[in-house]
């Protein structure tokens, strides 16, 4: 893959910029530096580098054809000819990468529907979007290459409507709102509200409202790394579970991160507008 660094990005350390571009983490990316798999300018680049303005940057062209397919619970909540509707767990990584290539919903894709190896960017065998590990609900995977550069079009133009459940800590004042504050990464590396990072845009609205906690439904109209858990820290209402920005002391820790991508809509390549939706897991029934 080859990436032209934007000017808004330039001196990023390059393991950091790296992360963002492929979706992975900064471990990861430690193994593909190391590895020398990765190159500004037809050179390899230490973690530290700081990248620069229209740098281009090359990652090798690792192949789907190395990953395994690996039996396991694939839960499908709708299929056709162009792609799966997959209702992810949480605790599953989307996709591999050149360090991990095992256990990933990849590696169960592979199993399920042996085609979709010719689809999409290595080691994401027709994954159009992902969501963090922790988050479960739904997942486009596409069936045929078609689909794959129509799906992620409208994902890169943002024409995909997705909204999630999320419970928080505290009782959330106002019915609804929006959160617009823009998202970099801290002096820490972690994700942050950030004057000087992208625009990000959040809207939510209460479903209900629990004695210390609170139910909210929530869209997005940007992308961002973490933005969901990013914005709802901001306003001082970080989602229960999370270990990244919730307070270590929460008093509510229910053995996840209670974010659910419930609902997906979106244009087939009929041309259709299609939406799907993903019931709440049970540790959201019960509102503390």
């Amino acid at each position: 893959m080859k990436f032209i660094v934007d000017p808004k990005d330039a001196k990023k350390r390059f393991d950091v910029y790296l992360a963002e571009a492929l979706g992975i983490t900064r471990s990861a990316v430690t193994h593909i530096v190391k590895r020398n798999e990765a190159s500004v300018n037809g050179k390899p680049a230490g973690a530290g580098y700081r990248v620069k303005a229209n740098d281009i940057v090359t990652t090798l062209p690792a192949s789907n054809k190395e990953l395994p397919a690996e039996e396991g619970l694939l839960a499908v909540l709708a299929e056709t000819k162009d792609y799966l509707i997959i209702d992810k767990p949480a605790g599953l990584t989307v996709h591999a990468t050149s360090a991990r290539t095992h256990g990933t919903l990849a590696n169960l894709l592979l199993a399920y529907y042996p085609p979709i190896r010719e689809v999409g960017e290595p080691h994401r065998p027709g994954i159009v979007h992902r969501l963090d590990r922790d988050v479960s609900g739904c997942m486009i995977a596409a069936k045929t290459e078609r689909a794959y550069e129509y799906l992620k079009k409208q994902f890169a133009e943002r024409k995909v409507n997705k909204e999630y459940a999320a419970l928080v800590l505290g009782l959330v004042k106002e019915n609804s709102a929006t959160i617009d504050a823009n998202i970099g990464r801290n002096r820490k590396g972690r994700m942050a509200v950030k004057s000087d990072g992208l625009d990000a845009v959040t809207h939510y609205e209460v479903i209900r409202r629990g004695k210390k906690s609170t139910l909210l439904k929530i869209k997005t109209e940007t992308g961002r790394m973490h933005q969901i858990r990013v914005h709802l820290k901001f306003i001082s209402h970080p989602i229960a579970g999370d270990s990244l920005y919730a307070p270590r002391d929460a008093k509510i820790r229910p053995g996840r991160l209670l974010l659910h991508a419930s609902r997906i809509e979106f244009t087939d390549p009929q041309g259709n507008i299609v939406a799907y939706e993903s019931p709440l897991p049970p540790e959201f029934t019960n509102i503390p």
